[in-house]
């Protein structure tokens, strides 16, 4: 079969439907059915994209994890009115700390770009904390739980970012320019959806926002697996 033909016919239709979930008013009256239709096509993504590569890695099972735990947390998030809201932080808190995993132990080692680690992480964080401040964001109560999840995030974003410098440098490009755009796209993400849920945004349709970067970083990552 013509594994990478069916992985990028996956990764355009998450594309797709990705649009549709957020501007056709069907698919914004059935929202969470259209989100788990863009989660379940990023997880098809890394299915074919683990057979295009043909061989089964640890990288290979380590990111289809991932990608599946990122569509239970899509499914939980939204469930039942936010009710389940903080079992889906759960499942993308574990999720993260996989793709966190899956960077630090491939080979070769990330030891030689310890201070780049240390750098990003500083300006990541005076990022987070501008960022806080312009839109006024505030986690209440049980939701201070949310600063954990922001760190293994950031976290997430640092190693993505090194790996995918390191192998840029080691000649594969395009697995590394994959991991940069994945990491970047999600930590902007996330960001709109913290300004949606816990701040005064300055932007309007921060939900647009989210989707936009969300889906495709996903996508990203499942790509990965091909150019591993």
């Amino acid at each position: 079969m013509n594994y990478p033909f069916f992985m990028w016919t996956s990764a355009a239709l998450m594309l797709v439907a990705t649009l549709l979930y957020q501007l056709h008013p069907l698919f914004k009256k059935h929202s969470l059915k259209a989100k788990i239709l863009c989660s379940s096509l990023f997880v098809l993504t890394g299915v074919f994209a683990a057979l295009a590569y043909g061989v089964k890695t640890d990288y290979s099972v380590l990111m289809l994890s991932a990608l599946f735990l990122g569509l239970l947390g899509d499914f939980f998030l939204d469930w039942k009115k936010y009710n389940t809201f903080f079992v889906g932080v759960l499942f993308f808190s574990i999720g993260h700390l996989i793709y966190v995993y899956s960077f630090i132990t491939m080979e070769p080692s990330l030891k030689p770009y310890t201070v780049h680690i240390v750098v990003i992480y500083i300006l990541v964080i005076l990022a987070g904390i501008a960022h806080i401040k312009m839109d006024k964001i505030k986690f209440p109560g049980k939701y201070k739980i949310m600063l954990v999840y922001s760190f293994i995030l950031i976290t997430s974003f640092v190693f993505a970012t090194v790996r995918g410098i390191d192998s840029v440098s080691n000649g594969n490009k395009p697995f590394g320019i994959l991991l940069l755009l994945s990491g970047a796209l999600f930590m902007i993400s996330d960001a709109f959806l913290a300004s949606q849920l816990f701040g005064k945004p300055k932007l309007k349709n921060t939900a647009f926002f989210v989707a936009i970067f969300y889906f495709p970083a996903q996508t990203l990552f499942a790509l990965s697996i091909c150019y591993q």
